[in-house]
Protein backbone atom coordinates (compact mmCIF):
# COMPACT_ATOMS: atom_id res chain seq x y z
CA UNK A 1 0.00 0.00 0.00
CA UNK A 2 1.77 3.10 -1.19
CA UNK A 3 1.18 6.68 0.62
CA UNK A 4 -1.51 7.69 -1.69
CA UNK A 5 -3.60 4.78 -0.75
CA UNK A 6 -3.53 5.81 2.80
CA UNK A 7 -3.96 8.95 2.29
CA UNK A 8 -7.40 8.31 0.48
CA UNK A 9 -7.95 5.47 3.41
CA UNK A 10 -7.44 7.91 5.93
CA UNK A 11 -9.46 10.65 3.72
CA UNK A 12 -12.53 8.48 3.52
CA UNK A 13 -12.39 7.85 7.12
CA UNK A 14 -12.26 11.74 7.69
CA UNK A 15 -15.24 12.04 5.14
CA UNK A 16 -17.54 8.84 6.91
CA UNK A 17 -16.79 11.00 10.15
CA UNK A 18 -17.67 14.13 9.26
CA UNK A 19 -21.05 12.35 7.65
CA UNK A 20 -21.66 11.52 11.25
CA UNK A 21 -21.04 14.65 12.81
CA UNK A 22 -23.68 16.30 10.15
CA UNK A 23 -26.12 13.85 11.06
CA UNK A 24 -25.73 14.33 14.38
CA UNK A 25 -26.02 18.39 13.55
CA UNK A 26 -29.19 18.08 12.09
CA UNK A 27 -30.99 15.78 14.94
CA UNK A 28 -29.76 18.37 17.28
CA UNK A 29 -31.23 21.42 15.17
CA UNK A 30 -34.54 19.21 15.25
CA UNK A 31 -34.28 18.79 18.35
CA UNK A 32 -33.62 22.32 19.22
CA UNK A 33 -36.70 23.28 16.70
CA UNK A 34 -38.60 20.57 18.47
CA UNK A 35 -38.00 22.58 22.18
CA UNK A 36 -38.56 25.92 20.46
CA UNK A 37 -42.13 25.25 19.66
CA UNK A 38 -42.57 23.72 22.59
CA UNK A 39 -41.32 26.68 24.61
CA UNK A 40 -43.33 28.78 22.32
CA UNK A 41 -47.03 26.94 23.11
CA UNK A 42 -45.84 27.56 26.86
CA UNK A 43 -45.07 31.21 26.55
CA UNK A 44 -48.46 31.49 24.17
CA UNK A 45 -50.67 29.87 27.24
CA UNK A 46 -48.32 32.05 29.72
CA UNK A 47 -49.19 35.26 27.88
CA UNK A 48 -53.11 33.45 27.88
CA UNK A 49 -53.43 33.24 31.57
CA UNK A 50 -51.74 36.02 32.66
CA UNK A 51 -54.33 38.38 30.18
CA UNK A 52 -56.97 36.43 32.18
CA UNK A 53 -55.28 37.22 35.31
CA UNK A 54 -55.21 41.23 34.92
CA UNK A 55 -58.85 41.22 33.33
CA UNK A 56 -60.13 39.55 36.42
CA UNK A 57 -58.51 42.23 38.63
CA UNK A 58 -59.84 45.15 36.52
CA UNK A 59 -63.23 43.23 37.19
CA UNK A 60 -62.83 42.86 41.05
CA UNK A 61 -61.53 46.02 41.42
CA UNK A 62 -63.86 46.86 44.72
CA UNK A 63 -63.30 43.47 45.99
CA UNK A 64 -59.46 43.88 46.23
CA UNK A 65 -58.66 41.41 49.37
CA UNK A 66 -60.55 38.65 47.76
CA UNK A 67 -59.14 39.37 44.14
CA UNK A 68 -55.39 39.74 45.30
CA UNK A 69 -55.75 36.09 46.78
CA UNK A 70 -57.29 34.62 43.79
CA UNK A 71 -54.63 36.12 41.65
CA UNK A 72 -51.32 34.96 44.00
CA UNK A 73 -52.98 32.03 44.11
CA UNK A 74 -53.33 31.07 40.10
CA UNK A 75 -49.42 32.99 39.67
CA UNK A 76 -48.07 30.59 42.66
CA UNK A 77 -49.72 27.26 40.91
CA UNK A 78 -48.44 28.72 37.31
CA UNK A 79 -45.04 29.52 38.75
CA UNK A 80 -44.81 25.80 39.82
CA UNK A 81 -46.08 24.31 36.84
CA UNK A 82 -43.62 26.62 35.10
CA UNK A 83 -40.27 25.56 36.73
CA UNK A 84 -41.34 22.31 36.86
CA UNK A 85 -41.43 22.25 33.25
CA UNK A 86 -38.34 23.80 32.81
CA UNK A 87 -36.67 21.25 35.16
CA UNK A 88 -37.73 18.35 33.22
CA UNK A 89 -36.99 19.98 29.90
CA UNK A 90 -33.32 20.91 31.65
CA UNK A 91 -32.85 16.95 32.73
CA UNK A 92 -34.08 15.50 29.33
CA UNK A 93 -31.55 18.36 27.67
CA UNK A 94 -28.85 17.38 30.06
CA UNK A 95 -29.48 13.78 29.48
CA UNK A 96 -29.53 13.98 25.65
CA UNK A 97 -26.44 16.09 25.22
CA UNK A 98 -24.56 13.66 27.50
CA UNK A 99 -25.50 10.96 25.91
CA UNK A 100 -24.77 12.24 22.42
CA UNK A 101 -21.09 13.17 24.06
CA UNK A 102 -20.04 9.92 25.18
CA UNK A 103 -21.56 8.73 22.35
CA UNK A 104 -19.36 11.17 20.09
CA UNK A 105 -16.47 9.97 22.48
CA UNK A 106 -16.75 6.45 22.09
CA UNK A 107 -16.78 6.72 17.98
CA UNK A 108 -13.61 8.93 18.21
CA UNK A 109 -11.62 6.69 20.73
CA UNK A 110 -12.15 3.49 18.23
CA UNK A 111 -11.67 5.59 14.72
CA UNK A 112 -8.28 6.99 16.70
CA UNK A 113 -7.17 3.19 17.73
CA UNK A 114 -7.62 1.85 14.06
CA UNK A 115 -5.82 4.68 12.76
CA UNK A 116 -3.11 4.13 15.12
CA UNK A 117 -3.28 -0.05 14.19
CA UNK A 118 -2.92 0.85 10.73
CA UNK A 119 0.19 3.68 10.68
CA UNK A 120 1.86 1.13 12.93
CA UNK A 121 1.77 -2.15 10.32
CA UNK A 122 2.59 0.74 7.89
CA UNK A 123 5.63 1.88 9.70
CA UNK A 124 6.57 -2.10 10.64
CA UNK A 125 5.95 -2.79 6.63
CA UNK A 126 8.26 -0.08 5.96
CA UNK A 127 10.82 -0.89 7.92
CA UNK A 128 10.99 -4.85 6.95
CA UNK A 129 11.10 -3.09 3.21
CA UNK A 130 13.87 -0.55 4.52
CA UNK A 131 15.88 -3.69 5.77
CA UNK A 132 15.61 -5.37 2.99
CA UNK A 133 16.84 -2.49 0.53
CA UNK A 134 19.88 -2.69 3.21
CA UNK A 135 20.79 -6.05 2.42
CA UNK A 136 20.46 -5.83 -1.38
CA UNK A 137 22.83 -2.57 -1.33
CA UNK A 138 25.16 -4.43 1.03
CA UNK A 139 25.31 -7.83 -1.13
CA UNK A 140 25.84 -5.74 -4.45
CA UNK A 141 28.52 -4.00 -2.96
CA UNK A 142 30.10 -7.26 -1.48
CA UNK A 143 29.71 -8.16 -5.15
CA UNK A 144 31.27 -5.67 -6.79
CA UNK A 145 33.86 -5.58 -4.42
CA UNK A 146 34.86 -9.43 -5.06
CA UNK A 147 34.11 -8.93 -8.68
CA UNK A 148 37.62 -6.54 -8.82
Amino acid sequence: MDNKELFEMLNQRFDKIDQRFEKMDERMDKMEQRMDNGFKEVNDKMNKGFKEVNDKIKETNDKMNKGFKEVNDKIKETNDKMDKGFEQVNNKLDIVVNSNIAQILIAQTKNTKELNEKIDKYIEKNETEHKKFDYEIADTRMKIKFAR
